[in-house]
């Protein structure tokens, strides 16, 4: 049975509708800097989930083999498919599925590409759930990244995007 409509499901219908609004300003940003987020094509019928992510990760890290590092622009990709399978030995409950908005890639030394982690938040302030969310995809694309055997590593650090002032990104 549905549940009948209340305010707080408009509130968060509104809420649901900025973030989507802030993160399209985002990439639309991007874009305007010369940038081109690529995003994976849907995984096939008789294909896993991540395979396409997988597919993109693997071509854009070839992009980038031979580029010199100090000077190459970089890659974006959104809406990568990111999935842990082993758990971590100190949390062994902890597995799970995660698409960050963005995975920023570099290329590093001796053909490595360089990885970061990021999302994109419809908030002024970067909350400890936020830093938590970032550090989980940084861990399933580490973990991508073995079972796949990519020439690639995951960044030391992450990002959030969020609002700035009192407009989003590219207003």
């Amino acid at each position: 049975l549905a549940h009948p409509v209340t305010a707080q499901d408009d509130v968060m219908a509104l809420a649901r509708e900025q973030g989507v609004q802030h993160e399209q300003a985002v990439l639309a940003a991007l874009e305007q800097q010369g940038n081109q987020p690529a995003t994976p094509e849907p995984a096939a019928v008789d294909e896993p989930r991540w395979a396409p992510s997988v597919k993109l990760l693997e071509e854009t890290i070839a992009q980038l083999a031979g580029r010199d590092p100090e000077k190459a622009r970089p890659v974006w990709l959104s809406q990568c498919y990111l999935k842990t399978d082993a758990p971590i030995d100190q949390f062994p409950h902890i597995t799970g599925i995660g698409i960050p908005d963005l995975l920023k890639l570099t290329p590093g030394k001796g053909g490595q590409a360089i990885i970061e982690a990021g999302d994109i938040k419809c908030s002024r302030i970067p909350g400890y759930h936020h830093k938590w969310q970032v550090a989980f995809y940084a861990l399933a694309l580490e973990q991508l990244i073995d079972h796949c055997k990519l020439p690639a590593r995951v960044s030391g650090k992450g990002f959030i995007i969020l609002m700035v002032g009192n407009q989003r990104i590219g207003e």
